[in-house]
């Protein structure tokens, strides 16, 4: 107490040195002692040394990171040192990011270094769980809501709002973003009860309702003409999200999504005809910018013909990676879905979530179920891994299994006319085996017979399913923007 050095007694009687008792700081109203902190880390087993400091005071938002440097050969996480303080000091004390790294380097005075310390910013904390992308559009603009207050990308589905270093305040921020986003007023108490995108996500459907509507804003800002994406054969346009953020905030950018309906379109001009209404919501005259990723380059394709049939100018049909109608080697998310065999459901869903490994599906076992049971089986399965958000019920997955199969109907029935344009094609430079034989006799995959212009050709990085994923989604959108810019400048 005297000198101001913070000790404690070892198993053996020695005292240890924790640090000192002047090292107070003041952080969102709350007077904390940093050494109170660094002892309480050390007591955790698995710790060998612990520093907590203030970061972000030039940016006028205090607060407590600590670094942490592990026993040799121990396995402890962020989320356990996070639960183990929890425990020990006051919540206002746990600090917004723990960051485990590999040593504390000093100063030759003996202190620690902390220029040689990682940021915090922007550095996405080790999570209970891996990361999930988010999974519908709620879920995205929640995670993108997080992004901006917590200051860290990306945000998934399943992550939790203190794990990623939030707290009581960086909550009401949140909660006044969700209110103006969603009108909906959330209370603090759902981060603690859940606390996960998800989460959050499931209890703003549950008091707002989906808004039914084709159309969907992903970004509004810019004095550009705005180019509009139809969805995949899923009939959701989250996929788009990451694209439309490279084309630049300038850029606004539309989607075209398929709504959950038991009445849905089975034609590929149906669908036409009801997007290019919704289309005409955000910008009644041409000249039009479309966009089509896999099934969506379909319906993108009829919409340009039927604008041009009406006067309109189109002065972009962007393709992302799929054939011309009719034409073998569609996508894979195109492949029929014959019958009703349930093991087939699971290979779709792991199509859609582009897994590595299989779902662990019992094949023998699901056959002998009934139909109910079966898809209920499935979808526990599809939870457990993630890939299926977990308020989904038996009756919607119902109708949005009968709503894929209709597209795929769609797609499969569909017999375009010739387009009085030309075809902007965006192909991967990874193409499906069954693909290569084709592409080599005809690079324009088939789209050179059914337009009358020549098909402007753009390789890109990456596979069908990774080209609108990170990283490789920076290469189309670089590719996509210069096609925009040369339109601008036109």
């Amino acid at each position: 107490y005297r000198t101001g050095d913070v000790v404690k007694y070892r198993e053996g009687g020695e005292l240890e040195y924790v640090g000192r008792a002047d090292s107070q700081v003041k952080v969102r109203g709350y007077r904390i002692e940093l050494g109170e902190v660094e002892a309480a880390l050390r007591a955790q087993s698995q710790v060998k040394e612990a520093a907590v400091l203030v970061r972000g005071e030039e940016k006028g938002e205090k607060r407590l990171v600590a670094y942490v440097v592990a026993e040799a050969g121990a396995e402890t996480t962020v989320a356990e040192l996070r639960d183990y303080l929890r425990e020990r000091v006051p919540a206002y004390m746990v600090p917004s990011s723990i960051m485990l790294i590999d040593t504390l380097k000093l100063t030759p005075n003996g202190k620690i270094d902390q220029r040689a310390l990682p940021d915090p910013d922007e550095a996405r904390p080790a999570a209970r769980n891996a990361f999930v992308a988010p999974r519908n559009l709620t879920e995205l603009h929640i995670a993108e809501i997080w992004e901006e207050v917590l200051n860290i990308r990306p945000v998934g589905a399943t992550d939790n709002f203190f794990d990623l270093g939030g707290d009581s305040i960086l909550g009401l921020r949140v909660a006044a973003r969700i209110f103006k986003k969603f009108a909906y007023d959330l209370p603090l108490s759902a981060f603690f009860a859940g606390g996960t995108v998800e989460h959050i996500a499931s209890i703003i459907r549950d008091k707002t309702g989906t808004r039914s509507s084709h159309l969907v804003a992903l970004q509004t800002g810019g004095a550009r003409a705005p180019i509009f994406f139809v969805h995949p054969i899923g009939g959701g346009v989250v996929c788009y999200a990451y694209l439309a953020r490279l084309l630049g905030a300038e850029q606004p950018v539309y989607a075209l999504q398929a709504l959950e309906q038991d009445d849905p379109h089975r034609e590929v001009e149906t669908m036409a005809d009801s997007y290019i209404e919704a289309m005409r919501e955000a910008q009644p005259e041409g000249p039009y910018l479309l966009g089509g990723w896999s099934f969506g380059a379909y319906v993108a394709f009829e919409i340009a013909a039927r604008l041009k049939r009406e006067g309109q100018e189109v002065k972009l049909l962007a393709i992302l990676d799929n054939a011309a109608p009719g034409l073998k080697g569609d996508s894979p998310e195109d492949d029929p879905l014959d019958g009703d065999d349930p093991v087939e459901l699971a290979r779709i869903l792991e199509s859609f979530a582009n897994l590595k490994e299989p779902l662990p599906i019992a094949e023998d076992y699901l056959r002998q179920l009934a139909p109910d049971e079966q898809l209920l089986y499935i979808m526990e399965v599809a939870k457990k891994a993630r890939i299926m958000p977990q308020e989904l019920t038996l009756h919607q997955v119902k109708r949005s299994l009968n709503n894929f199969k209709s597209r795929v109907q769609a797609a499969r029935s569909y017999t375009p006319q010739t387009y009085p344009g030309k075809v902007t094609l965006f192909r991967c430079t990874e193409p499906r085996a069954d693909d290569r034989a084709i592409l080599e006799a005809d690079p324009t995959w088939g789209w050179n017979e059914i337009s009358s212009e020549p098909v402007e050709l753009h390789v890109v990085a990456g596979s069908h399913e990774s080209m609108v994923a990170e990283p490789d989604v920076q290469d189309v959108a670089a590719q996509l923007k210069e096609c925009i810019d040369r339109i601008e400048m036109e």
